[in-house]
């Protein structure tokens, strides 16, 4: 494997570490420390302990990781990891990028692109043994892991009763992290805010974000890798579902849901759904049902409210549309 590293402040080179002017190190037998998002482990060994810590930040949402080297007592920060777009994340010193690593690929290439096929091979072997170790793990109850991590009162204004299914611990605080965000957004800008009777919280599920059961009026979401913005969205969704049905019955509302509704059918989204032949028929109808329309006009129009931004979803409403719905039940 061809790392090396050569900074004013650092290098690392045919695994030996030096610091200008300080000190140097064998690699095999330095301390370093690993910290990611405030949780800190200890390592003997920096090139094991580097590859370790990227193959977690590969597997595991996070905001930032450092690793840092032993020297004289004392731990001195050489390497930093952080999120990037397109599913990446950058290793970098003194915020200069040494190396861009693809998440899910695993591929790695140096400041130059170049790919380096041995470095990506060590990091995918380390991320697939940290996955297994993951899965081995006796799934347990997820309210009593998180107990140290969580203030679960901070839900109680919010939601009468969830449960979370077992993930690791980094998914969970940040799926709670999105519920809390989302259900605070939207009791202080809702007239009246309806407090969730029931909601369930998954690790990720292909082809779904979310569903409502109108029966046990339970809402249930599916945690999605690295994509806060699609879990909002789908909260926001699932909730819109629980608002009409809350207000279904009001004759008030229920004029208003129609009328809403009829104004729908000549706007720019519902046409462009409604001239799709490219649509399964069924999926069609669904996406044009009321309750569906109802659900992704709150989805997209509180989205928008709490981000400034429109969603990128296939069929995903207008600002005009909009404000159509904040006219008649906002206003």
């Amino acid at each position: 494997m061809d790392f090396h590293v050569k900074t004013a402040t650092f290098s690392y080179e045919d695994s030996i570490i030096s610091f200008p002017e300080q000190h140097t190190i064998e690699e095999s037998t330095c301390t370093t420390r690993l910290t990611i998002d405030g949780n800190t482990i200890k390592r003997v060994g920096f090139l094991t302990t580097l590859i370790e810590g990227i193959a977690r930040c590969c597997i595991s949402s996070f905001r930032k990781a450092t690793i840092a080297i032993s020297l004289f007592e004392t731990f001195i920060p050489v390497m930093t990891i952080i999120p990037g777009r397109a599913n990446k994340i950058f290793l970098q010193n003194e915020q200069q990028t040494l190396y861009t690593i693809g998440r899910s690929s695993f591929v790695v290439r140096d400041a130059h692109h170049h790919y380096d096929a041995a470095f990506s091979m060590e990091i995918e072997r380390c991320a697939r043994a940290l996955k297994q170790q993951q899965k081995l793990e006796t799934p347990k109850d997820m309210r009593a892991l998180l107990q140290q991590d969580y203030d679960f009162s901070r839900l109680t204004p919010f939601i009468t009763t969830w449960s979370i299914a077992y993930m690791p611990r980094e998914k969970a605080r940040h799926f709670l992290a999105i519920i809390e965000e989302c259900c605070t957004f939207l009791s202080a800008h809702s007239k009246t805010f309806i407090k969730i009777p029931s909601l369930t919280l998954y690790s990720g599920r292909k082809g779904t974000n979310g569903f409502f059961d109108p029966t046990t009026q339970t809402i249930g979401l599916y945690y999605k890798y690295d994509r806060t913005a699609q879990m909002q969205l789908a909260f926001f969704h699932e909730y819109g579902h629980l608002v009409d049905l809350y207000h279904k019955h009001d004759k008030a509302y229920a004029r208003k849901r129609q009328k809403l509704y009829e104004q729908l059918q000549a706007s720019e989204t519902l046409q462009r759904i409604s001239s799709n032949t490219e649509l399964p028929q069924g999926h069609r109808d669904y996406l044009l049902s009321i309750e569906e329309i109802l659900a992704r006009l709150f989805e997209g129009y509180v989205f928008y409210k709490m981000t400034r931004k429109i969603s990128s979803k296939e069929f995903a409403f207008t600002v005009p549309e909009f404000l159509l719905y904040e006219n008649l039940f906002i206003n």
